[in-house]
């Protein structure tokens, strides 16, 4: 095999192959969030660690991992494992009650709900093994390629979705009907922000995938395939009408062609090829993407006017803060949110609704994992990012960038983002990519 060999090695091939079919999976089966979609995805994490195990048996060894990795899933474990096995609370729904259950240890954590809790912290510990095996696969650079490859794909797939159905108009989202998918459902996601997250996570491994292309085949028709890729794909974010989603790809394209310049304009085209190739670039998007904002304006006029859904995130984030203040160190356990949020809004005029989720994933973490979570969760991503960071810095100054850790690195800082202000984060078909970006961040590179 040569070095530009697409496919995994051999041994690595069953869990590689695996987890790319979760990755297909994820995003066209409603974004994982229903019960039954979460357990096959579950189920699919399962079966990739299990195939990494004759890999691991093979070279007699345990996944390679950092150090802080192993820490943060162990103090996460460790915080689960109280969870699940020391509620302090059983939730009735017939009235809409906490009930405390006996023999509870009140100086550890415990979750509110056991039913809640548990089918949540099971699907964590499955995207935990997944992490692992893809932190152990991205010391091989055909690994995280393939990976990266499979990513901006499906993300190609689904923005393709998204806009043969709002070109045609359509009243439901894939696979469901019109009163099963709202009106602001984009491809298979029922909500249009999830959808503009997931395709932030996308584009970023397209664009990587398309530079890494043009200088291993520069004169044949896979760069030219990438590059359609990207560009319909970055398109496919524009023409979802999720106004965070428009902010951040044009804040993300914007820092990625700043970042990758030099690779951009690396002197392989002429001058003159480049700005015709914006041109055509730039007029196919003033084509495709005309309509989708002519209808955005309105919702840009109501935000800007009277706050338009600020308003009702700002009470929320108000009642969030109130949920951490009163359980600053425990948490109410993971899952739990949606049934304690009630009991902090029932004050505020006019808020209404049921919030399954808080629109700002740092507060309903720290609501649930209480504030250790917090910190275990923002180690293991803020480390990550960190040593990224660094490790970009070092290749710019060798003239020897790794576009999957430049871009990589983009991608997850957008969702992070964008996070603020929505619920990604709480969406497995966005988890799983997420967390596939940062083990292929958080692995050490090895073999090439």
């Amino acid at each position: 095999m040569t070095a530009t060999d697409p496919w995994p090695a051999p041994l690595h091939r069953p869990a590689i192959v695996l987890l790319a079919a979760a990755l297909f999976y994820a995003p066209l089966a409603y974004g994982g969030t229903t019960k039954e979609t979460r357990t096959v995805l579950d189920v699919l994490c399962l079966l990739v660690a299990a195939s990494w195990l004759p890999v691991v048996w093979a070279e007699k060894r345990w996944p390679r991992a950092p150090a802080f990795v192993w820490l943060s899933l162990l103090a996460l474990l460790l915080l689960s494992l109280s969870f699940a096995l020391n509620p302090k609370y059983r939730h009735m729904a017939s009235l809409w009650a906490f009930v405390p259950t006996d023999h509870a240890v009140a100086w550890l954590p415990g979750t509110s709900d056991l039913a809640a809790t548990v089918p949540l912290l099971f699907h964590f510990g499955c995207l935990a093994l997944l992490f692992l095996v893809v932190v152990d696969a991205a010391g091989r650079s055909r690994n995280r390629w393939f990976l990266m490859k499979v990513i901006a794909f499906i993300g190609f797939v689904v923005a393709l979705i998204g806009m043969t159905q709002k070109a045609g108009g359509a009243e439901a989202m894939l696979w469901a009907t019109p009163q099963q998918s709202g009106e602001v459902f984009f491809a298979a996601f029922r909500y249009h922000a999830n959808a503009a997250s997931y395709l932030n996570l996308c584009w970023p491994a397209a664009l990587a995938v398309w530079l890494r292309s043009r200088r291993l085949f520069p004169l044949r028709w896979i760069p030219s395939f990438w590059l359609t890729v990207f560009l319909l794909t970055l398109l496919g974010t524009f023409v979802n009408t999720s106004k965070a989603g428009h902010v951040l790809a044009l804040f993300g394209i914007l820092l990625s062609l700043w970042m990758v310049r030099r690779q951009l304009f690396d002197g392989s085209q002429s001058r003159t090829t480049l700005w015709v190739s914006a041109m055509v670039c730039l007029s196919a998007a003033a084509v495709v993407l005309l309509p989708t904002l002519l209808r955005s304006t309105g919702n840009w006029q109501h935000l800007l006017a009277d706050g338009g859904s600020w308003q009702g995130r700002r009470d929320a984030f108000s009642a969030c803060l109130g949920m951490v203040a009163d359980n600053p160190v425990l948490g109410i356990g993971p899952g739990t949110f949606h049934l304690a949020f009630p009991f902090y809004t029932s004050h505020l005029e006019g808020f209404g609704g049921f919030w399954t989720h808080a629109h700002q994933d740092y507060l309903q973490t720290m609501v649930e994992w209480g504030l250790p979570g917090f910190f275990s969760w923002a180690v293991l991503i803020g480390v990550t990012l960190l040593r990224a960071a660094i490790r970009v810095r070092r290749s710019a100054k060798s003239g020897r960038e790794e576009l999957s850790l430049v871009l990589g690195s983009v991608a997850l800082s957008l969702v992070l983002l964008h996070a603020l202000v929505d619920f990604p984060l709480q969406i497995p078909a966005v988890q799983l990519v997420f967390i596939v970006h940062l083990a292929l961040l958080a692995g050490r590179p090895g073999h090439r």
